[in-house]
């Protein structure tokens, strides 16, 4: 959903479309379609804006300058920045996501495999943590599921859970958090394995179609994706930049 302000009325103006998934659904008109839930984002808000020019211009700037973006039919483009309330009104800042396991430089936000059979899956820790603080998150914070996304034709999560793949390919898994953090947060534990495409050191090479979809420009020896792993209560996401080595 879109929408804009018309300042010389202050009229709201909304533009809801429905995604793709939804008017798949729509579409086969057997009664099953209804709306049962929906999200709201702030995908366009430059909350640097405030930091800039303090609260009282910076929410000026906001209002009458920020675009409102068009409504997208693609759901996985669409309301990265999802709305979330708390119950605590006490709240002053919220949980992040911290990773570590086999392979994973957390500094660097990456996580490195290799065709190896040793190297070709990693076992990477997922977790909530209350910033650079040990205290304990509030019990409205606390993720139980987790909800990972990675391209098909690259990575895996082994272990169980079934994926949705989207028409860009791209798979979604929902992870339920396997333990709690000693600050009261979510942990889950991630399998993840290279795909057969990736294992296949043919489809490294530049003269494939697969192989320069998957490969850093110039390079038959490597090849890089994203894993993104995002808290389903509290919207939190981290990108984990994975770098595949052929050896």
């Amino acid at each position: 959903m879109g929408g804009l302000l018309d300042h010389s009325t202050n009229t709201i103006i909304l533009d809801a479309v429905l995604t793709t998934e939804g008017r798949a659904a729509l579409a086969r008109f057997n009664g099953t379609f209804q709306i049962r839930r929906f999200a709201l984002g702030d995908d366009e808000i430059q909350y640097g804006l405030i930091r800039q020019f303090g609260r009282v211009i910076g929410k000026e700037y906001i209002e009458k300058l920020t675009p409102v973006m068009e409504a997208n039919t693609r759901g996985r483009i669409s309301c990265q920045s999802h709305l979330v309330s708390f119950s605590n009104p006490r709240h002053t800042a919220v949980s992040t996501l911290r990773i570590g396991g086999e392979g994973v430089d957390a500094t660097k936000g990456t996580v490195t495999f290799s065709t190896k059979t040793a190297e070709a899956t990693r076992k990477i820790s997922v977790e909530q943590a209350n910033g650079n603080t040990n205290a304990a998150i509030s019990p409205d914070q606390k993720d139980n599921v987790f909800v990972v996304r990675m391209r098909a034709d690259q990575f895996q999560l082994l272990g169980g859970a079934s994926a949705v793949v989207d028409d860009d390919g791209v798979a979604e898994y929902r992870v339920g958090a396997s333990a709690l953090t000693t600050v009261g947060g979510g942990q889950a534990s991630l399998n993840i394995g290279l795909s057969p495409q990736l294992m296949d050191g043919n489809r490294y090479k530049g003269a494939a179609s697969t192989g320069k979809a998957m490969n850093i420009a110039g390079s038959d020896s490597q090849a890089r994706g994203v894993i993104t792993v995002k808290g389903l209560t509290t919207g939190q996401k981290t990108i984990i930049n994975a770098i595949v080595n052929k050896v």
